[in-house]
């Protein structure tokens, strides 16, 4: 079965997808398409959404992390990263939403505001996002290396990105100040960087970070 991912280094989605492969060990090829060719070139032929992640699965084209990410939980079922029992299985999937749409929309949208009022309307709406993320969060993390148990999971796939977004990406390349984490989720993220493919995943997305900083001085000069 060839595995093929479209994706990008700092994106906190394709990075959750990415991790997820990593640890479930399948193996894929990666293809790191430019900004201009996804939003404005012949990308939309294949995927009409213009939007990454994607995989390609024996042609197929599949586009959205949370949608990938059910996909190769059914596809590649000797490594499961959902737990058998039915109420850890929904928190693991609580706690990956909250990743997704507490933190990684918001903190996508921060990246992108400015300084005019529909701006600052958005930065204000993306804010509230993610102090309620946080709340949720100190709610429903159990305390440990990671997210729901002793293993690896959907939820880690996506919270570890994201976080990494909020505590590392917002900071360089956006001058909105954020919410604070809690006490829980601190240490959470501190422990599950511990993790081999965690920690793989976040030193990807700081290269990509680096590089992105030292362009944007190199333009300012």
């Amino acid at each position: 079965m060839a595995l093929e991912i479209d994706t990008n280094d700092l994106s906190p989605f394709a990075q959750m997808v990415e991790l997820q492969l990593a640890a479930k060990g399948i193996e894929y090829s990666r293809r790191l398409p430019d900004r201009a060719f996804i939003r404005e070139g012949a990308y939309g032929e294949m995927n009409s959404l213009r939007k990454m992640p994607a995989i390609i699965l024996d042609g197929a084209v599949i586009p959205e992390s949370q949608v990938i990410g059910e996909l190769l939980e059914e596809l590649f079922t000797e490594s499961p990263l959902l737990p058998a029992d039915p109420l850890a299985r929904a928190r693991v999937r609580l706690l990956s939403r909250i990743g997704d749409l507490y933190f990684a929309v918001p903190l996508g949208q921060l990246l992108h505001t400015t300084l005019d009022p529909e701006g600052k309307a958005t930065a204000s709406l993306a804010i509230n996002m993610v102090e309620r993320g946080a709340r949720g969060l100190e709610q429903w993390l159990e305390v440990g290396e990671f997210a729901i148990g002793d293993r690896i999971s959907v939820a880690d796939c996506m919270l570890a990105p994201a976080l990494f977004t909020m505590t590392e990406t917002i900071p360089n390349l956006n001058a909105h100040p954020l919410p604070q984490l809690g006490p829980k989720a601190l240490n959470y993220f501190k422990a599950v960087q511990r993790h081999e493919h965690v920690s793989q995943c976040l030193e990807r997305m700081r290269a990509s970070l680096s590089a992105r900083t030292a362009l944007l001085a190199k333009q300012a000069q």
